[in-house]
């Protein structure tokens, strides 16, 4: 009991640490990118060079984008659950799935965006097209590693559903969610980091539609970060840049840190 105790005291201790050096981190980096965009762009370090930054609007186009990579990622989850439970339900399925999730994910998506894009400029609804373009980007990334969760659970955990007459709705929530957990928080770290590497894409539309087409970009951070590049705003390219690195360092301290260390209870030993 003791050294129970103090394996938690220690673990305490250690979080404060890390608590703190992450914080450290959450306000130098964003200040030390502003100054080595500075220098790498030729930019004098003068106040006065930033006060033309709308950054209301900059928070507003960052707030979009961020809801457009939550919907997508919801539906990811949504999809990818069952499909990575599908997967499990007999040998067969399993040799059969496995290789079709495997070309599906090696599809250049890029290659087919403008189809999307197409698509969707028919039916009048261009968010969808970025929508859909990131859902496919995170969905691989989550089913892929919760059929790996799904592999790493022992089979005495089966046997003891079965043992006990654990199904439906209580086999889900009691037994194999739990399970999955630390799988899940791993696939969902890396669908939003796809995300992220994405929306640059998913948001800038123009570039993606028939000579005479006219379309208008996504309102959101990537498509500002991009008219920053091609306008030669240097200020504006270092301050969207800038809100961007903060809001991952700030979704990673506040979520998925947290996410991570609370599924450590649920990993398999």
């Amino acid at each position: 009991m003791k050294q129970v105790h103090h394996y938690s005291h220690h673990g305490r201790h250690r979080n404060k640490i890390s608590f703190v050096r992450r914080l450290h981190l959450l306000v130098v980096l964003p200040v030390a990118l502003v100054l080595c965009a500075s220098v790498v762009f030729g930019l004098e370090f003068d106040q006065r060079i930033f006060t033309h930054i709308p950054w209301g609007l900059l928070l507003l186009q960052l707030t979009a984008t961020f809801l457009r990579l939550f919907i997508a990622y919801a539906l990811s989850v949504v999809c990818a659950i069952p499909l990575a439970l599908w997967t499990q339900k007999s040998r067969r399925a399993e040799e059969f799935l496995l290789p079709v999730f495997d070309v599906l994910e090696s599809f250049p998506m890029l290659a087919f965006f403008p189809v999307i894009v197409i698509f969707f400029i028919d039916i009048g609804y261009l968010n969808l097209a970025a929508v859909v373009m990131l859902f496919i980007t995170m969905l691989w990334s989550i089913v892929f590693n919760l059929v790996s969760g799904l592999k790493a659970i022992p089979r005495d955990v089966f046997s003891v559903a079965k043992m006990f007459h654990i199904g439906g709705l209580r086999y889900l929530l009691d037994i194999l969610f739990p399970a999955l957990f630390p799988s899940f928080v791993t696939g969902s770290i890396l669908a939003w980091a796809g995300g992220w590497n994405i929306i640059i894409v998913a948001e800038v539309l123009h570039a993606y539609v028939p000579s005479g087409v006219e379309v208008a970009d996504l309102f959101g951070i990537g498509s500002a970060l991009v008219s920053a590049s091609t306008s030669g705003d240097k200020a504006l390219f270092i301050a969207a840049i800038s809100i961007i690195v903060t809001a991952i360092m700030l979704l990673n301290f506040f979520v998925w840190q947290k996410l991570l260390h609370f599924a450590e209870r649920f990993k398999f030993e």
